[in-house]
């Protein structure tokens, strides 16, 4: 709860509305359908565009692979946890209260001896935050995914899953009309 209105109280900038669905931002593709039929067309356009804003606002900030996010320069000691984002910080706490509660099973320290990769909790987090806004706007049918993280509703979504040895199959097919599934492995950006 206390992630969900940080982020509420973030407001990116604002990202140009366009009518193109789907979108595909960095690895992250959007499809919704609209179901307005009192107000403004272009709600839905907006709210992609701020959820697009949102991911992309969460990217750098929790990158590990972008040199400039607060958690990269927070691992590499250019920066202090008292440098960093109050929502950085917040997510930060809450992989530590996460770590306690499983008994270490979820630990962000555990991917980077020395340093610290909340990508466990972040990824799908920010895919729910977007999610929650655009169902907001509107749209009823819609899959957003983002990497391993695919969040639908209005099904039925048929989700693959990649074989994580040969990349070219899947290794299994969930159909769903309303929820989520992640996966992790290292085959998309490496260990």
């Amino acid at each position: 709860e206390e992630l969900a209105r940080l982020a509420a109280d973030h407001e990116p900038d604002q990202v140009g509305v366009r009518d193109l669905l789907p979108r595909q931002l960095a690895g992250v593709a959007a499809v919704a359908e609209h179901d307005h039929p009192v107000g403004n067309p272009f709600d839905l356009g907006q709210a992609m565009g701020r959820a697009f804003a949102w991911l992309r606002w969460a990217d750098e900030r929790f990158s590990t692979y972008d040199d400039a996010s607060d958690i990269s320069r927070l691992n590499a000691g250019e920066i202090g946890l008292p440098d960093t984002h109050p929502i950085v910080r917040n997510v930060l706490a809450y992989c530590e209260v996460l770590r306690a509660g499983t008994d270490g099973y979820f630990d962000a320290r555990a991917p980077l001896p020395g340093g610290i990769d909340p990508s466990g909790l972040v990824k799908g987090w920010a895919v729910d935050v977007a999610f929650a806004g655009l169902r907001r706007a509107g749209a009823r049918e819609l899959c957003i995914e983002a990497g391993a993280n695919v969040r639908v509703a209005g099904g039925p979504w048929r989700i693959g899953i990649r074989n994580p040895h040969r990349r070219e199959l899947l290794a299994a097919v969930v159909l769903l009309h309303s929820g989520a599934v992640a996966t992790s492995g290292a085959y998309e950006r490496g260990p």
